[in-house]
C-alpha cells in the first residue's frame, strides 16, 4: 500500500489495546474476558459505541525522557528489547515527531497511557504494589495533562509493560463516510494484552459511560441482536478472537505471530442498491493502489445487490453492512502476517 507523508496525510495517528483476561464465569466456552468501553454520546469518535481503551498518539508518547528512565531501571537500549517484525505498518515508518525513539515503542505508550487514563488500569512492571488511592489520583493527572505520564511512573516506581503488548492488526478509517459527517479518520494500532487476572477499574466519566468485562462471542451476539454497537474493526476483531476458547492458546498465538508484523487495512467502501460492501485487502474487488486521501478518490457506487458481486469461487474478503447492527463478513482467503481469519458468525452465534 502506498505511503502517505504525515506531513500530508489528513488522518490522526492512534493506539488501543484488546485487553484479555480470565473469565469470571466458570462455565463459558471461552475462558477470558475482554475490556471494553462504552463511549459517550458527545464523544467525537463513534459516540456511544463500545470500544477497546485507546486513544491519539501524543507528543509526549515520543518524549525523550521515556529512554532516561528505563536506562534507569537497566533497559539502555529500548530498540533491542522491542520485537523486530519481518512487515512494519506505515505507521512505525513514518516519524510524526522529532525524536530518537522507536515509533514502536511510543504507540505501545500511548496505548498503555491511554488506558490508565480512560479505564483506570496501568499496565506495568514493579517490584512493589501501587497504593490504589494513589494510582486514582494520577489518572486524573495524566488524563488533564499527558507530559505528565512519565512523571507519573517515576514518582510510582514503575516502568510502562511494553513487552506485555504484542502487534496485532492496524485500521485506517475509510474515506467517503457521509453518515458520519463529522467523523474524524485515524490510523490505528492494535495491540493484545494477556493479564494474569482483571484488573480495578476506575473509568474516565468525561469519556465513558461503562466499562464492560465481557467474552469477546457476548459482544459480538449482543451487537448482532442490536443490544451493543461496536464499530467495524471492532466486529472483526472479537469476530477473530472467537478462534481462541484458551487465553493462554490465545497469548501463545499473539507472541508467535508478533514476529510476522502487522499491515496497514484500510476499507474501501461501495455503495450498492441494498447496503455497503466494504471491501479489505485480498479481495478480488480491492483496488491495487487504494486512494488513502478522500480528496483523491471517488465514492463508489455499484447499481446492482451486494450479493450479485459475491462471488465465493474468488479470493473475497469484505464486510456487508445491511443495516446498523446486520453486518456480515465474508471470508475465504489467507491473510497474510500469519493471522488468524475470522469465525464465521453461525459458530459464533452458537458459542455459549
Amino acid at each position: 500500500m502506498r505511503l502517505t507523508s504525515a506531513l500530508c496525510r489528513s488522518w490522526r495517528n492512534a493506539s488501543t489495546i484488546i485487553l484479555a483476561a480470565p473469565s469470571g464465569v466458570a462455565s463459558c466456552a471461552l475462558n477470558y474476558d475482554v475490556l471494553m468501553l462504552k463511549r459517550s454520546s458527545n464523544s467525537s469518535f463513534f459516540p456511544s459505541a463500545y470500544v477497546f481503551p485507546g486513544g491519539r498518539v501524543s507528543r509526549d508518547d515520543y518524549s525523550e525522557k521515556w529512554r532516561n528512565l528505563y536506562a534507569t531501571n537497566g533497559i539502555p537500549d529500548l530498540e533491542a528489547s522491542l520485537p523486530q517484525p519481518k512487515e512494519q505498518a506505515p505507521m512505525f515508518v513514518e516519524r510524526e515527531f522529532d525524536s530518537t525513539l522507536p515509533s514502536d515503542f511510543a504507540y505501545r505508550i500511548c496505548a498503555i497511557r491511554e488506558t490508565f487514563e480512560e479505564a483506570g488500569v496501568l499496565i506495568h512492571k514493579s517490584e512493589q504494589a501501587i497504593d490504589a488511592d494513589e494510582l486514582k489520583s494520577w489518572r486524573k493527572v495524566v488524563h488533564n495533562d499527558a507530559s505528565k505520564f512519565v512523571d507519573c511512573c517515576e514518582q510510582l516506581g514503575v516502568i510502562p509493560d511494553v513487552w506485555s503488548l504484542h502487534e496485532w492488526s492496524d485500521w485506517l478509517t475509510p474515506t467517503h463516510m457521509p453518515e458520519m459527517h463529522n467523523l474524524r479518520r485515524f490510523d490505528t494500532a492494535f495491540y493484545l494484552c494477556c493479564m494474569d487476572h482483571q484488573p480495578a477499574l476506575n473509568e474516565c466519566d468525561q469519556e465513558i459511560t461503562s466499562s464492560h468485562w465481557e467474552s469477546p462471542a457476548s459482544y459480538f451476539q449482543s451487537f448482532i441482536r442490536g443490544k451493543t454497537w461496536l464499530a467495524p474493526p471492532q466486529v472483526y476483531e472479537v469476530s477473530r478472537l472467537c478462534n481462541f476458547r484458551d487465553l493462554k492458546m490465545l497469548k501463545q498465538f499473539a507472541k508467535q505471530r508478533e514476529s510476522e508484523g502487522i499491515e496497514r487495512w484500510m476499507p474501501v467502501r461501495v455503495k450498492c442498491r441494498d447496503g455497503i460492501v466494504a471491501l479489505l485487502p485480498g479481495d478480488v474487488m480491492y483496488p491495487e493502489f487504494p486512494q488513502l486521501e478522500e480528496a483523491e478518490s471517488k465514492a463508489l457506487t455499484l447499481p446492482r445487490d451486494m450479493s450479485d458481486y459475491l462471488d465465493l469461487s474468488k479470493p473475497t474478503h469484505r464486510f456487508h453492512f445491511v443495516s446498523l447492527y446486520e453486518t456480515v463478513i465474508h471470508c475465504n482467503i489467507s491473510l497474510n502476517c500469519a493471522h488468524a481469519l475470522p469465525l464465521p458468525q453461525s459458530l459464533i452465534l452458537d458459542i455459549s
